[in-house]
């Protein structure tokens, strides 16, 4: 790089505006830098998209913002997950302490907020390639429009389009072979006790919304902050019921062909796709198919996920030019802790451009901090999802053996991650000092 980077950055170009782009943005505006967003899509996508787990890891990350009371009324709040086998059989139990969003909610909050303290965002940007000069760096988009900065952050997730552009030889994500969908729904409310007719009880606010649609409305107490999982013949399912009758839920199967695109597949039969999930838990405790049966019911519109993995990166930054999040190291959903890492890289690279005054070296010092952590939590995710699904009765046995053992490993383990804090006060360094 030329000397001229050693100046103090000025303006940034962040390409993403998921859920690290706009905590990015509101992190460089902490410090007096200014940025604009630039996003793929050409208008929000806030009615879609699944659920994401945080943790008190990236939680304790928006009070340095102080934004976490924006974020909170959207939360599902998780403090354990039971694990039962195809008949209901208890096999073990997980603390958890998580918050459960719809992927859509946080990202509309975190980005009008973004937007309200002056950030622009701009639609319809999809990174054609990102070409670096001496004293600047230009992103390239499909519209034929281009935009100039100091640096620029590629915060655009597992396919990242910056990386590609950046480091054309790495490795593709590798898909896994494995997919789910999920979503929410409304219950009818439970008969209620003798001590809830006498005294009124408080239930949690939820943002999602009733729907009438369906005809014989499945019932069904809460379960008080419990996730209730249970290991299917041929498939993982999950949920919890809120208070106010709100219930979440998701499942995972294997599906060895890769899919020929790997958006979010919207443009599928739904109904077809109920029927392939009830088929699916046939065999299994029947109040899998009763929720999935009422999803349908209430006109819930599922999309299939598929999941992916992204190869160990050995350099996040080139130049003008730093993965965020996702584009960086990618992990599977199993630890429920990817958009937990990527909002830690957000405050800790706000930490070293604020502290370092080389450009280069604060992109080099953030991957310093973050990068074993990383790879540990990277290490943890896949370790957790082989268990999922099992192809015969000796492998099922064998998994319900075997994970009350396995799980009180991931208990120790998933409590170190979310034990981690980072002091925005202190000064960045690549001492370990930042976690717990």
């Amino acid at each position: 790089m030329s000397s001229s980077s050693s100046s103090s950055p000025r303006h940034a170009l962040v390409v993403g505006c998921g859920i690290s782009g706009p905590v990015m943005g509101l992190f460089l505006k902490k410090i007096g830098i200014t940025c604009e967003i630039f996003e793929s899509d050409a208008v929000p996508r806030d009615g879609e998209g699944g659920a994401v787990s945080l943790t008190e890891n990236s939680l304790s990350v928006f009070d340095t913002l102080g934004v976490r009371d924006l974020i909170l009324p959207y939360a599902m709040a998780t403090k354990s997950m039971s694990f039962n086998e195809y008949r209901g059989r208890h096999i073990a139990t997980m603390e958890q302490n998580a918050n459960m969003f719809l992927r859509a909610d946080l990202c509309r909050v975190l980005r009008e907020e973004g937007m309200s303290q002056g950030i622009n965002v701009h639609f319809g940007k999809r990174l054609l390639s990102v070409k670096e000069e001496a004293d600047k760096v230009t992103a390239l988009f499909e519209d034929g429009s281009s935009f100039s900065g100091d640096f620029l952050l590629g915060c655009d997730g597992i396919f990242s389009r910056t990386r590609r552009s950046v480091f054309p030889d790495a490795a593709p994500p590798a898909y896994t072979q494995s997919c789910g969908t999920g979503g929410f729904l409304k219950l009818a409310p439970p008969p209620p006790t003798t001590q809830q007719q006498q005294t009124a009880s408080s239930s949690l606010t939820s943002p999602i919304p009733s729907s009438s649609s369906a005809s014989h409305p499945l019932s069904l107490p809460s379960t008080n902050g419990e996730m209730k999982a249970y290991f299917g013949l041929r498939a993982f399912f999950a949920y919890q019921v809120l208070d106010d009758g709100t219930l979440g839920w998701f499942c995972n199967w294997s599906e060895p062909s890769p899919p020929a695109d790997w958006r979010t597949v919207q443009d599928f039969d739904q109904g077809e796709c109920f029927h392939f999930l009830m088929d699916l838990f046939k065999g299994d405790i029947p109040l899998i198919n009763d929720i999935i049966s009422n999803a349908q019911q209430q006109n819930q519109k599922l999309a299939k996920y598929h999941v992916y993995d992204l190869a160990d990166l050995p350099v996040w930054h080139k130049g003008r030019v730093c993965l965020v999040g996702d584009s960086a190291h990618a992990t599977v959903p199993h630890a429920g802790q990817g958009a937990s890492l990527a909002i830690e890289d957000t405050i800790v690279l706000a930490k070293c451009l604020r502290d370092i005054p080389d450009l280069e070296g604060a992109f080099r010092l953030f991957q310093d901090i973050r990068f074993a952590r990383c790879r540990r939590v990277v290490a943890t995710g896949r370790r957790s999802g082989g268990h999922k699904t099992a192809s015969n009765m000796f492998s099922r046995w064998l998994r319900d053996t075997l994970v009350p053992i396995f799980m009180k490993g991931v208990k120790t383990e998933m409590e170190k991650h979310y034990a981690y804090r980072i002091d925005w006060e202190q000064h960045a360094s690549a001492t370990p000092h930042d976690s717990v």
